[in-house]
């Protein structure tokens, strides 16, 4: 018996040893012995620029970071360095490289100068190719920015600068597509068809123009989900990043029904939501709401408790209060959380029901401490409720 404890024991050092080996090494040294250290030993530095409060970042910490070869191959080629943008060195270093969003993922040489970038949250495969293409003079993202704007269009130049651009969060990688199919002669190859659902943007371009006479072909290799999926995420370019502000709503109901005919009604009311929300206009807001939830009913719990919240701030109508709770309601019914019980209570503080309001607040309360969060708001807005 003490022998096969024994064996446990060294069983369980064993991993716990192997675990913290084979997760990500940070660097726990001030930027300044980064980058000598980074010059000394002839690597790059990754920093994983990040803020407390982004889940995202927590969420690369605990399940992407760690993993054995994630470790091993960062441990191997970077040196490697966890930075908090909100406070100390942080702040200088995410001015020095723009950072604006979390977590930013930058890779920099001994000199101090960024060579490469990545944005967002990154899966163990994404995050090890977004390293390996670091580590690469060919593939990385500023190299490749340098010999484009020196008049380089290289087919494979034009192709990795399309994947490093997307990746960094920057809205040109869609031109930049543009350019590398101009490059092929057979857009209906595997690859190219797929390059073409993964970083085409524009809906006026002849590859679109292919992809929607050729949507069968798409489906066929792909799925219905991700064609679907991908010409959605080129509307959404059109409408929010490219011309869409001066788009009309005909305009972009006739984008929802040339790219995504069987969903086009839908997703017209649902942008109608959205339109008259960002225009301020309380009536048609209204009425976009009440026409989109009727019509689609959704099974989104945020959904719902994300129109009835904007309800609660921007109304004082008692039918329309009453008809935002009904929506609360609904979200509690697909998934009761904090959120929606907060939405619930202050709801019906402003229509000035105590019992159902003290009763709904003491839930989100309850919620919240269970998950061993602060519910601070939801306590002062009990304490109104009990006034009433």
């Amino acid at each position: 018996m003490k022998k096969l404890i024994t064996i446990l024991f060294i069983c369980i050092l064993t991993f716990n040893a192997y675990s913290q080996d084979s997760a990500i090494n940070f660097d726990g040294g001030n930027w300044s012995s980064i980058l000598a250290k980074a010059k000394e030993q002839d690597k790059l530095i990754f920093v994983d620029a990040y803020a407390v409060w982004c889940g995202p970042c927590k969420k690369m910490s605990r399940e992407v970071f760690p993993d054995p070869a994630v470790g091993e191959f960062y441990n191997a080629n970077f040196v490697n360095v966890k930075m908090d943008m909100e406070k100390g060195e942080g702040i200088e270093v995410g001015s020095t490289y723009g950072v604006a969003a979390y977590p930013t993922l930058l890779f920099i040489n001994g000199d101090g100068e960024l060579v490469h970038k990545g944005l967002g949250y990154h899966q163990k495969s994404e995050f090890l190719e977004l390293g390996e293409a670091a580590s690469d003079p060919s593939s990385q993202l500023v190299s490749l920015q340098t010999k484009y704007d020196e008049g380089n269009r290289e087919p494979l130049l034009l192709k990795n600068l399309t994947k490093g651009a997307q990746n960094a969060g920057s809205k040109d990688y869609g031109k930049y597509a543009l350019e590398y199919l101009e490059t092929q002669d057979d857009w209906k190859q595997k690859e190219n068809l797929g390059f073409i659902l993964s970083y085409l943007t524009d809906v006026k371009s002849e590859p679109y123009k292919f992809l929607i006479n050729n949507r069968r072909a798409f489906i066929n290799e792909f799925g219905e989900a991700n064609v679907n999926g991908s010409i959605g995420r080129m509307i959404n370019s059109e409408i929010y990043n490219g011309d869409g502000g001066s788009l009309s709503l005909d305009e972009i109901d006739a984008l929802y029904k040339e790219g995504l005919p069987e969903k086009a009604d839908k997703m017209s009311a649902q942008f109608r939501v959205r339109y008259y929300e960002r225009a301020g206009d309380g009536a048609k807001y209204a009425e976009a709401t009440d026409n989109y939830l009727n019509k689609f009913p959704s099974t989104n719990w945020q959904e719902y408790n994300a129109i009835a919240w904007t309800y609660y701030e921007n109304f004082d109508q008692k039918e329309l209060l009453q008809r935002a709770m009904e929506w609360a309601k609904t979200s509690v019914s697909l998934e009761s959380n904090y959120y929606n019980n907060d939405t619930l209570a202050a709801l019906y503080y402003k229509l000035g029901k105590k019992k159902d309001g003290i009763k709904a607040a003491k839930k989100a309360i309850k919620i919240a401490k269970s998950q061993g969060e602060t519910a601070d708001e939801t306590v002062a807005l009990l304490k109104k409720i009990k006034k009433l």
